[in-house]
Formats: structure tokens, C-alpha cells, sequence
């Protein structure tokens, strides 16, 4: 009698992935048209006023080394790729946002392609895993 009531409350363990799998791509499709607002207000107003590109290098680094960190893991990628998206809008933000301030040039450009070498050599496996999980929260 037990087993037949932890059936009818839905303790079975066969939803889960059904639900998880639900939950990852709920909080993956939105994550597709994070950064879009903010460009779109860039092209209209034709200005990059009150976006700080300070805040949008460090929120790039951050998602860079959750995804790296994951990515090293070996975890699945429904579980951390939205930070894949919600990066390649990172990078066209903030390209939009050096074209605007007239930043877009040969310095700008050697700094993103040392920032995208670090991040390859990261992800390789070149670099302890140990390296990467010191910035990453412990619970």
C-alpha cells in the first residue's frame, strides 16, 4: 500500500528528468534574447551612454570561467548553455559598444584576440582545472 501512494504523490523518480530537462531549456531560450534589449537601445538611440564597458569585461570574464570550469567538468551542456549564448551577446555588445566610442581599433582588437587565446588554452586543458574552481563559489 505504501508503494502505491508514493506513485499516486509523484515521488517517482522517472519525472525528473522530464522536469529538469523542461527547466534547462526554460532557462535557456531566454537567455537567447538577453543582451538584444540593450543593442537594440544602442542602434536607436545611437548612443552607449550609461552602459559601463567595465561591468560588460568583468561580466564576460565571469561567464568565460563558469562556462570553462563546466565545460573542464565534463558536465552536460544543458546545464550551462546559456552562458554560451548569453557570451556571444556579451561579445557583440560590447563590439557594438567600441564602434560607438570610437575604441574599435588595432589595441581593442589585439585585446580581444589574447582574451579569446586565453580562453581556448583555458578549455584545453592546458590549465588545472584546480586553476579554474579557486573562482568558482564552494559551497
Amino acid at each position: 500500500m505504501a508503494g502505491d501512494q508514493e506513485s499516486v504523490v509523484g515521488t517517482d523518480s522517472s519525472y525528473w528528468p522530464v522536469i529538469l530537462t523542461f527547466l534547462n531549456v526554460y532557462s535557456i531560450i531566454p537567455c537567447t534574447f538577453n543582451k538584444l534589449p540593450a543593442v537594440a537601445t544602442i542602434f536607436k538611440s545611437g548612443s552607449t551612454k550609461g552602459i559601463s564597458l567595465t561591468a560588460m569585461l568583468l561580466e564576460t570574464y565571469c561567464f568565460s570561467v563558469i562556462l570553462i570550469y563546466n565545460f573542464m567538468k565534463g558536465y552536460s551542456l544543458a546545464l550551462y548553455g546559456e552562458y554560451v549564448l548569453v557570451l556571444i551577446q556579451e561579445m557583440v555588445l560590447i563590439s557594438v559598444m567600441l564602434s560607438y566610442r570610437d575604441l574599435l581599433n588595432v589595441k581593442s582588437l589585439a585585446i580581444a584576440a589574447l582574451s579569446f587565446t586565453a580562453f581556448v588554452v583555458s578549455g584545453s586543458g592546458l590549465v588545472p582545472i584546480g586553476i579554474l574552481s579557486i573562482t568558482m563559489v564552494k559551497e
